[in-house]
């Protein structure tokens, strides 16, 4: 590689972040093309620009990518995120919450807006968090990101239950929950991705 090309590579990679910050700041932060992290070095590729759509951080310069498969494979994940919550927190656990009534608010008060809303942010974000990580194992991957999730809301439900007068038989139900959620969403993922590699 000649000192002239690196020299253009760098005006280049310079006037992208800067344009990309830009952009961020107007609030338009979508654009074509990506970069490359390999060793300790940022290179930009001027011959092959990425096909995805990418949303580029202006706090640490990362591109977090959206491409088709993966709109699909999050959106498979928010409709089995949704299905199964109502189930589980509607049907399964609708004793245990009976029981506790002085801990929630009543049905009428709950707003299903929010209860949908924030379980798609789940499922969206647990979809990209798989997205990062997948290895193309198949079935037991799905399995391994259920049980690292499951792992990571214990933690939560600790401190709640340490925090909270809530019973440790609803955590307890809460972390099964989870390991039924994410291990099936995971598998969902990993059949998906696998079928469309």
């Amino acid at each position: 590689m000649n000192v002239n090309r690196i020299v253009r590579e760098r005006r280049f990679l310079l006037k992208e972040i800067t344009l990309n910050f830009l952009a961020h700041l107007k609030g338009i932060a979508l654009r074509k093309g990506g970069f490359d992290i390999s060793r300790d070095t940022l290179h930009f590729s001027l011959e092959e620009p990425m096909e995805k759509t990418c949303i580029v951080c202006p706090l640490t310069g990362f591109n977090i990518y959206f491409n088709k498969k993966f709109i699909i494979g999050a959106l498979i994940t928010v409709v089995w995120f949704n299905v199964f919550a109502s189930i589980w927190h509607g049907m399964v656990m609708a004793e245990a919450y009976s029981a506790t009534s002085t801990l929630w608010r009543n049905p009428s008060e709950m707003d299903p807006l929010l209860l949908n809303g924030g379980l798609s942010v789940l499922a969206f974000f647990a979809s990209y968090i798989f997205m990062k990580g997948y290895s193309g194992t198949g079935i037991r991957e799905g399995i391994r990101f259920g049980i690292i999730m499951t792992l990571l809301f214990l933690g939560l439900g600790l401190v709640t239950n340490a925090t909270q007068p809530i019973p440790w038989s609803i955590i307890q139900m809460w972390v099964l929950g989870d390991l039924i959620q994410y291990s099936v969403g995971g598998i969902l993922l990993a059949l998906y991705f696998g079928r469309n590699t």
